[in-house]
């Protein structure tokens, strides 16, 4: 079916047999991508508001950054959380043809977990020694890294849409990846900061990433060694 626009160019539409235009048609890949990318450097921008320099005198002083170090290290470890799910959720896209309606709605899912990360961090930033405001940030960093696991679950079994006969590997070991990077830290996290010291979340999701690259490396030679094997 051909429809014309704004008188400009023609446009072209797949229809169903339902009659109705299916999402991949409607909404090109590329666009679900500039909306996730948006969203993403929002969220990163957002960031720097959880953190406030309040200097005790009339002139600030390095003393005050000081006294602000833990939000100084609470933004640097949610923008290396942003980038890093931006990182995994490309990885994710990159194995697609098309991105059908159940992709799209875990997209959005995804896009309101994101959006979360600022309001997270605040909280954190400002309650430092609250263990219920590190379960918060933990709480949504979380999410974040699980609706990424089922993004790629779900992805996995469309194998429609992949890419290439590789796609399903990728993802699987992706999916594994994923699920026990996040499981780990979070368990790290909130036992930690419920034993020791709120800030423990700080060092757990530090170290999120490492351990996910860990993972994977693991998970890659597993495979190799079981395909010489």
């Amino acid at each position: 079916m051909i429809s014309r626009g704004n008188g400009t160019e023609p446009v072209r539409s797949e229809v169903t047999a339902a009659g109705a235009a299916s999402i991949e048609a409607v909404v090109p890949k590329e666009r679900v991508s500039a909306v996730f990318d948006g969203i993403i450097a929002i969220a990163a921008t957002l960031l720097i508001m959880s953190v406030d320099i309040s200097s005790t005198d009339k002139v600030l002083s390095f003393g005050d950054f000081a006294r602000a170090a833990h939000q100084i290290l609470n933004w640097l470890v949610s923008f290396l959380m942003v980038a890093m799910i931006w990182g995994q959720f490309h990885f994710i896209f990159s194995h697609s043809k098309h991105w059908d309606m159940g992709l799209m709605a875990l997209t959005f899912l995804q896009v309101a977990a994101v959006s979360l990360i600022p309001f997270a961090s605040n909280v954190a930033g400002d309650h430092p020694e609250s263990v219920a405001a590190a379960i918060v940030f933990t709480g949504v960093m979380a999410a974040n890294g699980y609706i990424l696991t089922l993004n790629a679950w779900l992805l996995r079994r469309k194998t429609h849409l992949h890419v290439a006969d590789s796609s399903y590997h990728h993802l699987h070991a992706r999916i594994h990846a994923q699920a026990a990077t996040y499981s780990i830290t979070t368990c790290i996290a909130i036992a930690g900061s419920i034993f020791h010291h709120p800030l423990w979340r700080i060092l757990a999701w530090a170290l999120c990433p490492l351990l996910l690259v860990l993972v994977l490396r693991s998970s890659a030679w597993r495979f190799r060694h079981d395909r010489v094997g």
